[in-house]
């Protein structure tokens, strides 16, 4: 079990007579204490500044005096500027959102709270907004993930997928990832490096909101650094791992116990980072023990990537036979198989070392980003054909869900991370999972029938397209956005040439401003690919999944069901033995997962 570190504070500084006095004038003279704000937070408000600067340019009006103006018509307005230039401003909630965050930039600039009366008028203007814009006031669906599902997703995973990952170990890992979410229905602030990457001083706007740049998380935790190279880098500066709000070795323990004269190999997990952990820190451990089923297990996973890692402190572990026929002393009640101190505060989670001709196989010290992490889950959601887009949050409801079935409240909210119990509403499942037919009517309830009504892979099609078709495609590049962007990055190429001919050898001036120019400009171009293929794919998904069964039931005879082939994945070439003998193993119908006693118990 992981131990915490408790923080070591230095002996209580000397203070100068009359030193208390002149805090209290100081403080008095600064008035507000402006709240610290989490990066993404801070992030989003970056954002919504720079919508307020544009609007107030085109009302020819000064950013910071016309803010703290107290103007309630000047606050009506922007949110009916933000309707008419803000596209994907369609739902209350949104434009409520940009309220919000526009008062917590009042908040810093006034150093004081907003009038309520103030804030309520507004708000009637955004209801009146809703009614005559027809904004969407309905949520959206909110996806549960069920452990039927997660079967689904890991037996996928591990015998269907084709994607290449930048090593096996990060086909090993993401799949860890996916039981510890599903084991404790933590966010992934509790596995991941969560922070956001905050742009340089070249790259954000010249006007700036000078309180948010008062606040800037780079110039208190490097960590936050996306690993851009700096000048005056020093590996020696870099803070502890714990800092970096990842999940470390020494946060997991590993163990053989005897329990009821048999012995099981169980497994403890310590989540430090919590969300709120600066104000309120709520670390809790999760007691695992090794599932039948090795798709589910994620005891198996650990200790293979204890053995990537080379982390194992005993010399005789050298394979993973020698955990898991491994026999407890009669002495004792349990062996705890221990890591190696300098494996204890590395991520378990880390990204591959990075070089100029590839990955290495040595690992870094780098965990992996959440971000990258909700990339490779939204790709296999696709692959797996489920109709929703896979997210972290998806499997959180699922826990949640799922405890509080079977939890009293108070365990609910620990596992949670809720400080109070009405923040469960926003996790509850929309799909009411009680059947209420059978209960008016006073008869027994079939709750194998309720239970797949609410899976999300019950709707899935392997079938379903996950890349854009070729007039798609075709369409994007010949989007006008698009064409205009290359037609300046060809332009910027040309120049930059000619520059380099009439210079000669030496790089000057110019040719460097013309190279960041085409690089900036190749970096948008990109974004507006990506966000046009989004669209066009998620588009052509929704079309699949609304015409589909009935394209097919137009058949005759539904050729479809006579056709078993047809819905059959294509055959799977894996590069590494070792997977190919995973897959056999694992290769069965998804169907069995409702009877794990099908599973040998022998996990070697």
């Amino acid at each position: 079990m992981a131990a915490h570190k408790k923080p070591q504070r230095g002996h209580r500084a000397s203070r100068p007579e009359g030193y208390y006095k002149g805090l209290r004038q100081k403080l008095a003279d600064q008035g507000y204490t402006q709240p610290q704000y989490a990066p993404a937070t801070l992030r989003n408000l970056r954002g919504t500044w720079k919508k307020w600067t544009r609007y107030c340019e085109e009302v020819e009006e000064e950013p910071t005096p016309f803010l703290k103006g107290q103007n309630a018509a000047d606050y009506k307005v922007f949110c009916q500027w933000v309707l008419d230039n803000c596209a994907g401003v369609n739902m209350h909630s949104s434009l409520h959102e940009y309220w919000r965050q526009l008062r917590m930039l009042y908040q810093k600039h006034a150093n004081d709270w907003m009038p309520k009366n103030l804030k309520d008028d507004v708000n009637n203007y955004i209801r009146d907004l809703t009614i005559t814009d027809k904004l969407v006031k309905t949520p959206p669906k909110k996806p549960v993930l069920s452990g039927d599902d997660m079967y689904v997703l890991n037996f996928h995973h591990w015998v269907h997928c084709k994607r290449v990952y930048p090593d096996e170990e990060q086909r090993i890992g993401f799949s860890l990832l996916l039981k510890f979410a599903a084991s404790t229905g933590a966010r992934p602030v509790s596995f991941l490096d969560a922070s956001v990457k905050v742009p340089d001083e070249d790259a954000r706007s010249t006007t700036r909101d000078e309180a948010i740049r008062f606040y800037d998380p780079d110039k208190e935790d490097p960590a936050d650094d996306d690993g851009g190279e700096k000048a005056d880098f020093d590996a020696s500066e870099l803070p502890p791992e714990e800092d970096l709000m990842s999940v470390l070795f020494e946060h997991v323990t590993i163990m053989l116990a005897r329990v009821e004269g048999r012995e099981e190999l169980v497994m403890y997990l310590t989540l430090i980072h919590t969300k709120g952990e600066d104000r309120k820190p709520q670390p809790k451990t999760f007691r695992i023990y090794q599932h039948e089923n090795p798709l589910l297990c994620p005891i198996l996973e650990m200790i293979s990537m204890g053995f990537a890692g080379n982390a194992w402190a005993a010399s005789t572990v050298r394979e993973p036979k020698d955990i898991l026929l491994a026999r407890i002393p009669k002495r004792k009640n349990c062996r705890i198989f221990r890591w190696k101190e300098d494996q204890w505060e590395e991520p378990v989670f880390r990204e591959p070392e990075r070089s100029k001709c590839g990955n290495s196989p040595s690992r870094s010290s780098k965990p992996v980003r959440a971000a990258t992490a909700a990339r490779y889950m939204k790709r296999l959601g696709l692959e797996a054909g489920i109709e929703a887009t896979l997210t972290h949050t998806c499997i959180r409801r699922g826990v949640g869900n799922a405890v509080n079935h079977r939890a009293p409240v108070a365990t609910r909210n620990q596992v949670m991370g809720h400080s109070r119990s009405q923040i469960f509403q926003s996790y509850i499942n929309q799909d009411v999972e009680f059947d209420v037919h059978a209960a008016y009517l006073d008869d027994p309830s079939d709750t194998a029938v309720i239970k797949a009504m609410g899976n999300m892979s019950l709707t899935r099609d392997p079938l379903a397209p996950t890349k854009l078709s070729p007039d798609d495609a075709l369409a994007i590049e010949q989007h006008a956005t698009v064409v205009k962007l290359r037609q300046q990055r060809d332009a910027l190429t040309k120049r930059i040439e000619q520059v380099r001919r009439d210079a000669g050898p030496c790089e000057n001036e110019e040719e460097v401003l013309l190279r960041q120019l085409r690089n900036d400009t190749q970096a948008k171009l990109l974004r507006k690919r990506k966000q046009l293929q989004d669209h066009k794919q998620k588009k052509a998904r929704k079309r699949y999944f609304m015409e589909n069964d009935t394209r097919e039931l137009e058949y005759d005879g539904d050729l479809s069901l006579k056709d078993e082939d047809e819905a059959k994945p294509a055959a799977t070439t894996y590069a590494l033995e070792e997977r190919a003998c995973i897959a056999s193993m694992l290769c069965r119908p998804p169907v069995i997962c409702t009877n794990p006693a099908l599973w040998s118990s022998d996990a070697s």
